[in-house]
């Protein structure tokens, strides 16, 4: 019984390794070819993986998506899981703005992979599910519940907090994203002070 819960471990931490890998390898790949002229191939030909081991994660281009995204949750809460505030609107603030920072580190591959997704209506709609996931999470690590109806209206109201400060963030070129921060602030004190979004009950 242990030596398959072993393997099991083993197998989980393996498939791990290989999506941080291939995020890592598409992430530098996009520096210099817009995603659309990135193949799979290209991407485990850089990563030095196998491809029949990266057919286990990746089988077609959104899953490159979906798994460079789950490498920023990755990057993200790292840090997040070390914030020690206990006030909750300032635990998202910082949570939200350790994120953009991991996008900050990837600047010129998260524009193109934006530019990329909103030309492919498919693809906006195979990303939100993702971005709900990220955020939920936030939440959750900020001791707010996203459970319910009253739950999934939180989180509607962060990703529209999200997108809002994303695309100011696309145009933010101060050294430690001041007008970001500025904004994301000024977002979560009107969606607290008008709908007490982040109420932890």
């Amino acid at each position: 019984m242990e030596n398959k819960k072993k393997k099991r471990n083993k197998s989980s931490l393996n498939i791990k390794v290989i999506k941080i890998k291939l995020s890592e390898a598409a992430l530098l790949l996009l520096k210099t070819k817009p995603l659309s002229k990135i193949s799979i191939k290209d991407i485990c030909k850089k990563s030095k993986i196998d491809p029949m081991a990266a057919f286990s994660v990746v089988k077609e281009k959104k899953d490159v998506l979906f798994i460079i995204n789950d490498y920023f949750d990755y990057e993200a809460f790292k840090n997040i899981s070390k914030i020690k505030s206990s006030n909750t609107h300032d635990k998202i603030l910082e949570s939200l703005m350790i994120r953009f920072d991991v996008f900050n580190k990837h600047r010129l591959a998260v524009i193109k992979i934006f530019n990329y997704i909103v030309k492919k209506p498919d693809l906006i709609i195979f990303f939100i599910p993702l971005m709900i996931k990220s955020l939920t999470i936030i939440l959750e690590s900020s001791s707010v519940s996203s459970d319910g109806v009253l739950g999934n209206l939180k989180v509607e109201g962060l990703l529209i907090i999200y997108i809002s400060i994303f695309l100011i963030w696309k145009k933010d070129k101060t050294p430690g994203l001041e007008k970001t921060m500025a904004a994301l602030n000024s977002h979560l004190n009107r969606a607290e002070f008008f709908v007490n979004l982040f109420n932890n009950k």
